[in-house]
Order: C-alpha cells, then structure tokens, then sequence
C-alpha cells in the first residue's frame, strides 16, 4: 500500500530501526491513517502507543473526537493516553488560539513521550501541510530560512512520517482499511490564516500550476539541504560573536560581523531558540533589528522577547514581568509579609552590636518609629551615603549597576517621607550609625514563598 511504503521509506531514510513511537491522534482522517499504518508495523519490532489531546475547544465534538480516537485504539489493541489540553485565555490573547493550541498540544504530548519512555512522537504532516506552510510563510515574508518547511524530523524528537504522502493515497488507505474519520468544522473557519490558504489561495494556484504542491515541497526539500551547510557557517561567523546562556543571549557588539545579512540570520536562530513556539518574524523586522542593534537601547522582539543595551553588548532575554506596586506601614518588632515581592520583613530596636548587620539611627529630633516599606515611585530620592545632598533615586540605582529589570522590586524603608534604605543596595547618609549610645534600628527580610 501507498501508505506503508511511505512510511517504510521515511523510517530507512531516517534510519529509525524498531522502537517505541507515540502516535498523535486527533480523529481525523491524516492522524487515523498514521496510526493505523504505524499499527501494521508491530509485526517489525515497533511499539505504537497513541495519545489524543482534547483542547475542550468545540464542546461535544471534542469529547466525541477523544471517543472515536478511543475506540480506534480498542479495536487495534493500541494503549492510548487521553491528554485534557485546555488552553489558557491568556495564552490565546498572546498568540491567537491556533498557536496557544499548538503549544499546548505539543507539551502535551512530550509528556505522554517522557512517561512512556518512548522515542518518538509522530506527527501526521503530509505533503499539503508542507504546501501550505511553504506558502503561507512566503506571503507573510518570514525569511528565506522559513522557507525550508515543516520538517521530517527535530531535535525534539518529532517526526513526521507522512510528510511525502498526498491527501488522496490517505483517504484511499481509510477507505480499504473500512474507517470514517471524524470532520473538524474549525478547519473550515476562514478567520485563520492557513484555511484561507488551504481554500481560497491554493485553489486559484493549482489552476495556474497544477503541479504547485510537488513544487512547493521540491522548494522546502532544496532548502532544507541548502540550510545544513549554511548553519555550519552560520554557526561559525556567531563564535566569539555570542554567549548562549539559558534564558538569553549576549551580543558581543565590537566583534559583530559586517554582513547584516549575517547578523540577522544569528539573530533569528537566536530569537527561536528562547521563544520556539514563535510561529513568524518577518524578514523586514529582522533586518531592522539587525541594522539598529549597534545603536539600540532597548526594543521589543516579540510579545515575550527583548533586546536590552548592556554597555558593550546587547541582550536577548525574556521580556522583564514588572512587580506590581507594593506599600505598607510597620513599626519597631513588627513583623509583615509582601507577597508581590514575596518577601518578610523585620524591623527590631536593639543597643547591641550590630556588626555585618543591616542597621540605622533615626536622626535627631521627634518623630514616630513609624516606617513604610514600599517599592519606588516617580521622583524618589535618595541621600547616597558618602554625599552632601539627595538625588535622583533612578540615576542613583543606575550609578550603582542595578539592573532595570530588578528596580521596581527592591524594597524601599521610608521614615517621615525620606528613604532610610535600599535593600541590599545603600542606607541613606542621615541614616548611618553613628552614636553607640543611642538606638539602633536592625532590618531583617527575608524570603517568603
């Protein structure tokens, strides 16, 4: 069959011997007719273990898609993991619900793959998927890079093995094989993207070009195999250029290549190594942000990533969740919890030493020790220690090398209006410790989850 010969030849082209492989199975017609194929090579030393994805997203039909995918598996004796992938509203507000459903699904089916210790999950991405995402990233302008396709298999441990099949050999393969998949209506709603593609745009090309989806894929096949040597040398032209570290990436900006071209193909693979749900980033914007990144303070990537001028180089990070505001009051032996900061603090009166201690006197004159604790505000300033007058709190903290992303949550003591104290950065001036005899004011914070 049509079908099993494909797969048979993705498996040897990929060099995939006998293995434990979970299916993605929607109910539909292209994962129904993976799994069933997939089912027929057990015979070979294959383990097949299928996982479905209910996103909740179209009520009953839902739960009768999880239903069909159940008894599918029943009848082929086929374990299967029922997965509830609800997505979350702000999920959907971020990305739309096609991508936050796609990323839910996918961490989903991770987990069935760790769990079940398997080394594959197969996907069931046939040649008019390739079609299609060839074409929708030409005409949203993604980079030539983009152009390369789905690909057959990832790093992650995809794989797609239907990738060289045509709608037609499937629908023939369920028809012998006596299944009637289940229909979403949602890939007929033309508010996406890709169903307008799928049914307004291909159908006009294949008049022009009946050959569009073999040419189409030709095009995704010649750039995958013209990708693997220009990676190389990309990855070449970013040593010494960049500092990978987990969460971001340091440009180094005087050993920047001259090529903006160059610049903008590191900073894409870059920019989808810390953000891979990222569907698309246009070519347009990516050679802005090449050309202005000598030059760049601080610019939006995309809804989570950010680049950040830090003196001679520049960052790539996650975008910084700022602390929400925080005030409130204390007095001497008190103790109170800050959950936006998730901290605990303590101020205590004591005559003892204080040595290695965070301490401070109230100066000379009347007054309640009565202290707020707060985050900054607009106009703060602080007496720096060592000065003979206040300043501004922002140049003060920007003097002192403290990160912007961390200002808004450093605790603030103010006493009848002044600032006592920067956690962990300064006590005021007027503040110090200087009479043995008098008073002294100990602060104690710590971490409260």
């Amino acid at each position: 069959m049509a079908i099993e010969a494909a797969i048979r030849r993705f498996l040897r082209e990929q060099s995939i011997g006998p293995c434990r492989i979970v299916v993605a199975a929607s109910g539909g017609a292209d994962s129904t007719a993976l799994l069933l194929a997939l089912a027929q090579f057990r015979t070979e030393g294959f383990e097949v273990i299928a996982a479905h994805v209910n996103h909740a997203l179209r009520g009953a039909d839902s739960d009768a898609d999880q239903a069909f995918v159940t008894d599918v598996c029943r009848s082929l004796g086929i374990e299967v993991h029922t997965e509830l992938g609800a997505v979350p509203a702000d999920q959907i507000r971020r990305e739309g619900v096609e991508a936050a459903a796609r990323r839910v699904r996918y961490e989903a089916l991770e987990q069935v793959r760790s769990r079940t210790q398997a080394t594959f999950v197969a996907t069931a991405h046939t040649r008019r998927d390739q079609a299609e995402t060839v074409l929708m990233r030409f005409l949203t302008g993604s980079g030539s890079s983009r152009l390369r396709g789905i690909a057959p298999r990832t790093d992650r441990g995809v794989i797609r093995p239907l990738l060289e099949s045509d709608r037609g050999e499937i629908l023939s393969f369920l028809t012998e094989q006596k299944i009637i998949p289940r229909e979403d209506a949602s890939n007929d709603d033309e508010r996406f993207l890709r169903n307008r593609i799928r049914h307004e745009t291909m159908p006009r090309l294949l008049e022009i070009n009946p050959n569009l989806v073999s040419t189409l894929c030709e095009t995704a096949r010649q750039v995958r195999d013209e990708a693997a040597a220009l990676d190389a040398w990309i990855r070449q032209s970013a040593e010494g250029w960049i500092d990978e570290e987990g969460d971001s990436t340091s440009f180094a900006l005087e050993r920047a290549p001259a090529d903006v071209w160059l610049i903008q193909a590191i900073l894409a693979r870059q920019i989808r190594r810390l953000e891979p749900s990222l569907r698309e980033i246009s070519a347009r914007d990516l050679r802005r942000l090449a050309e202005e990144l000598p030059h760049l303070k601080r610019v939006s990537v995309s809804r989570d990533l950010e680049l950040v001028r830090e003196r001679a180089r520049v960052r790539l990070r996650r975008r910084t969740q700022l602390n929400a505001p925080f005030e409130c009051r204390l007095g001497p032996g008190e103790v109170i919890d800050v959950p936006e900061i998730r901290k605990r603090l303590t101020v205590e009166v004591t005559r003892d030493a204080v040595a290695d201690a965070i301490a401070f006197q109230l100066p000379e004159g009347d007054g309640s020790p009565e202290f707020i604790l707060r985050s900054r505000k607009a106009g703060d300033r602080f007496h720096p220690p060592g000065r003979s007058s206040a300043r501004s709190l922002s140049d003060f903290l920007i003097e002192r090398r403290i990160p912007a992303e961390v200002r808004d949550s450093i605790p603030l003591l103010t006493w009848q209006g002044q600032i006592v104290c920067v956690w962990g950065v300064a006590i005021a001036e007027p503040f110090k410790v200087r009479d043995g005899s008098k008073e002294v004011y100990v602060i104690t914070i710590e971490e409260n989850e």
